[in-house]
């Protein structure tokens, strides 16, 4: 809720420039409110903590349980942060970018049952999304850097200097 405040206040502590982007900053900060993205991108957001923190015991074995109160504090602290300055970019973004019939319609999918569901299944596909690219990145890499190869030793057999 606290972010909602701060992002009211950002979005309407400037003179209006127009009466349609004041009706859309508005109908930005109800999606935000209805969609729960701050709520969504602070669990993305937690979720690569407690992957960070399992990675950190990994390094120096088993973390106190001070330690892992020192850690939770300090990753929470700062990831707040950069959900703040992520919803304040993205409702500017918004309000610049879409249109507002495309605000309304918005509106009402995350009204929806299948918006609700969408907005309650994102921090699961980002986290699995991640861990499939990490799996497959390493031999993309590798194979990026065969073909490069390849290519430029092509390249310099037909153009010898």
């Amino acid at each position: 809720m606290r972010i909602l405040t701060a992002l009211s206040f950002i979005l309407f502590a400037f003179p209006a420039l127009a009466d349609e982007t004041t009706e859309k900053q508005k109908l930005v900060v109800e999606i935000m409110k209805e969609s729960r993205m701050t709520e969504t991108m602070n669990k993305s957001l937690f979720a690569v903590g407690e992957q960070l923190k399992t990675n950190l015991q990994n390094l120096q074995g088993k973390l106190s349980d001070e330690k892992v109160a020192i850690f939770q504090e300090v990753f929470e602290e700062e990831m707040n942060k950069v959900t703040n300055r992520t919803a304040a970019f993205s409702a500017g973004f918004i309000v610049e970018n879409y249109t507002l019939e495309d605000l309304k319609v918005m509106l009402e999918f995350y009204k929806s049952p299948t918006g609700k569901k969408s907005m309650a299944l994102m921090p699961k596909m980002m986290m699995q999304t991640q861990q499939f690219m990490q799996s497959i990145l390493p031999g993309t890499m590798t194979n990026i850097q065969q073909k490069l190869q390849t290519r430029f030793d092509e390249a310099d057999a037909k153009n010898p200097s």
